[in-house]
């Protein structure tokens, strides 16, 4: 059995900028005689890989990678054993070379959500307000957490951007719901008011 496929992504614009990302998993749940994966790219573009293995060669004003993998073995799943990309063999290509390049990305996609207001303010107040003078940052980055757990339902509505990019803080709070990024968001803004 041969399975091919060609994939384009072309729009009128990225909501990520330059970035491209893909992840194709060499190994399946069937053994593989031939995994090839073959990328188009333009060259002042670089692809970076976490295998080596990668062939490189010129097309014009692209650069065309070729990854191959010969002979793969198969994985028996198993009941609740690791995620698929802890125990398979994959291939990811982007254009981030490291973990740092993704961290300023991620930064700059979302500083501008991490406001603080009155209302902020108000709610830290509120969330130590219990606490003695003289309270450890443990005690007190438990109560803003439980302030945070108890005040924000969780509620995913991850549209477009919102996948990655969280609400803005001050809207997380007045409407009292959030995901996971939300939520951390407005622990990070709130903790950061008292100096943690």
């Amino acid at each position: 059995l041969e399975v091919a496929f060609l994939r384009r992504d072309v729009a009128a614009s990225n909501m990520f900028e330059d970035y491209f990302g893909d992840l194709m998993p060499v190994q399946g749940i069937e053994p593989r005689l031939e995994v090839e994966y073959i990328l188009e790219a333009p060259t002042n573009k670089p692809i970076y890989f976490n295998r080596g293995g990668v062939e490189r060669s010129k097309k014009g004003k692209n650069t065309v990678y070729r990854y191959t993998a010969k002979n793969v073995l198969a994985i028996k799943p198993e009941g609740g054993m690791p995620g698929w990309t802890e125990i398979a063999k994959y291939l990811h290509a982007s254009t981030y070379k490291t973990w740092d390049d993704v961290g300023k990305w991620y930064w700059d996609l979302v500083r501008e959500q991490l406001v603080v207001d009155d209302d902020i303010r108000a709610a830290v107040t509120t969330a130590v307000k219990d606490l003695p003078a003289n309270a450890s940052e443990a005690d007190k980055v438990a109560a803003i957490y439980e302030y945070v757990v108890r005040n924000t339902r969780y509620v995913g509505l991850e549209f477009g951007i919102h996948g990655y990019k969280p609400y803005r803080t001050t809207e997380i709070l007045d409407r009292q719901f959030g995901d996971c990024k939300d939520k951390a968001s407005l622990l990070k803004v709130m903790l950061g008011e008292l100096g943690i």
